[in-house]
């Protein structure tokens, strides 16, 4: 009985030259020749098959119908790495902060706002280039800071850092403003009713432009509270800093291009020269590769959950490839 179940069995797979080796023609039968093809005759089951559904035991249909029989399917399973279990932190409103809305008075304790990019001193980003250096125009408070109860010497906070979505900017006179504050939603939530009264401060909605087919909102105009007849903008500079900071990737402008060259100390890449034609920047950008990388593990790691950024405006730049005007159009 064994014997007679082998008959049945096929080889799991077929060798390259099984597989790919050229047949040899197939003899026709005529009335005076009855004699079969000289190549082995196929078993029942494919005769069989070969007369229900009409294919050539030669052709390419009948080999892939084959193939997908006989080939295992890869199994995959994804092994998701989360974050080790965290005790969330205690939402707290300074009063400084509550004053800077009510009085306009700018908190200087660095207990209760420091400059963002300083807000990264302890993820895997600031081993390759030490924050403080970084201008500081853009500040943040503790509770925008602060998400979980840290774990101890060896926290990482790479997983834990809170996305950009409300500013507070100083009531100004002038046509564009220097320093503006991210704070957390819970203090957005509690101050709301003294910004909406309030002469010195306005709110606004902000988040990170995700494509090309997204109008930026570093011109902090999309929602303004209170809603004030004059609305300044943030200057250039202020403007970098929060785009950069946030891992928005797209970029509007030429003079946006520059300033954030200029921020990361890289030269300007448009000045016209035959290496900025053909994508590739200066040598001179060599010597900054310590911020780069810094902004590479933002980018990528923190704000992008290591996804690729490489075709983007900021991948093009940290690669050290310089964009010319075709590419904000």
């Amino acid at each position: 009985m064994a014997a007679y179940d082998q008959r049945f069995l096929e080889e799991e797979a077929q060798t390259l030259e099984t597989r790919y080796k050229p047949k040899p023609p197939i003899e026709v039968k005529t009335e005076e020749n009855s004699t079969v093809s000289p190549k082995t005759r196929p078993d029942a089951i494919t005769e069989r098959l070969l007369e229900l559904d009409g294919l050539d035991e030669d052709s390419a249909a009948f080999q892939e119908e084959q193939e997908r029989e006989l080939s295992p399917e890869i199994e995959q399973e994804r092994e998701i790495q989360r974050p080790r279990p965290a005790e969330p932190a205690e939402h707290i409103l300074h009063p400084e902060i509550r004053r800077f809305v009510t009085q306009g008075i700018l908190p200087e304790d660095p207990k209760v706002c420091i400059a963002a990019f300083k807000a990264l001193s302890d993820t895997t980003a600031a081993r390759h280039f030490e924050v403080g250096k970084l201008p500081g125009g853009l500040l943040v408070t503790s509770d925008f800071v602060r998400t979980i109860n840290p774990f101890g010497r060896d926290h990482v906070s790479d997983l834990f850092q809170r996305s950009i979505q409300w500013i507070l900017t100083p009531a100004s006179r002038t046509a564009n403003f220097e320093t503006a504050m991210v704070i957390s939603p819970y203090e957005a939530q509690k101050l709301l009713p003294d910004i909406k009264t309030s002469d010195f401060v306005s709110l606004h909605l902000y988040s990170p432009r995700p494509n090309m087919g997204f109008r930026p909102l570093d011109a902090l105009d999309l929602y303004t509270i209170p809603h004030r007849r004059v609305s300044p903008t943030p200057a250039l500079p202020l403007a970098t800093q929060l785009n950069l900071f946030s891992g928005q990737l797209y970029l509007k402008s030429l003079e946006e291009y520059c300033s954030t060259r200029q921020f990361l100390r890289l030269s300007s890449g448009v000045d016209g020269d035959e290496s900025s034609d053909q994508g590739v920047s200066d040598a001179s950008d060599v010597g900054n590769d310590a911020l780069v990388q810094f902004m590479k593990v933002l980018m990528t790691k923190i704000r992008r959950n290591c996804e690729s950024i490489d075709k983007t405006h900021i991948g093009r730049i940290l690669d050290h490839r310089a964009l010319r005007h075709l590419d904000f159009q």
